[in-house]
């Protein structure tokens, strides 16, 4: 079996990338908008970079997926002793490939990257219950859920709200499972974080 080569890189969205973030615009409103409601104010944040930036994983001359955070460390959830926490307002694959789970564990990693440069304590995130197979791979990664509030942006749609106290960890953990894909399937995998 031969060996695959791999390039990836993360690419910071930039207000001159119309291109970019007319991709994220979309997915946002086919994605994002049926289970939040209107994000045209977060949309306009992230295209401003008034309060978060965004992050796109690039692979292949195509976007494939992206994170959005908060440019500053969160302390709202301190009554639940979490301080210091990086806040991932979204992840997401613009699709699913046979390349989904190498995306994702990239994206976490990244997080876990931008969490440490913020000297962050936790991360912290929300998931729709709509979306359970996303809570149940960042529970593989050891987020917790913290709470979780019934029609907090749409009726009958449950939201949980997961932690991670080690930010560290998760890199680890992602490196590892990464290991295991390159030996699996023969990957050469490089990537500019």
């Amino acid at each position: 079996m031969s060996t695959k080569n791999l390039s990836l890189k993360f690419i910071l969205l930039q207000k001159n990338n119309f291109k970019a973030f007319e991709k994220i615009k979309r997915f946002y409103k086919n994605s994002i908008e049926p289970i939040y409601g209107n994000q045209d104010k977060a949309l306009n944040k992230i295209f401003l970079g008034l309060d978060r930036k965004c992050e796109l994983l690039y692979y292949n001359d195509l976007y494939v997926g992206a994170i959005v955070y908060k440019n500053n460390l969160n302390n709202k959830y301190c009554e639940n002793n979490i301080k210091n926490a990086f806040e991932l307002k979204s992840m997401f694959l613009f699709e699913n490939t046979k390349f989904s789970g190498l995306f994702f564990t990239l994206l976490l990693k990244k997080v876990s990257i931008r969490a440490c440069e913020y000297s962050a304590e936790n991360i912290i995130c929300t998931v729709s219950s709509k979306k359970l197979n996303i809570k149940k791979l960042l529970e593989k990664f050891g987020f917790v859920c913290f709470n979780k509030i019934n029609d907090l942006y749409i009726e009958n749609i449950q939201e949980f709200f997961l932690r991670h106290n080690n930010p560290k960890e998760i890199k680890v953990l992602a490196d590892g499972y990464l290991d295991k894909i390159k030996n699996k399937r023969q990957y050469n995998i490089e990537i500019s974080l």
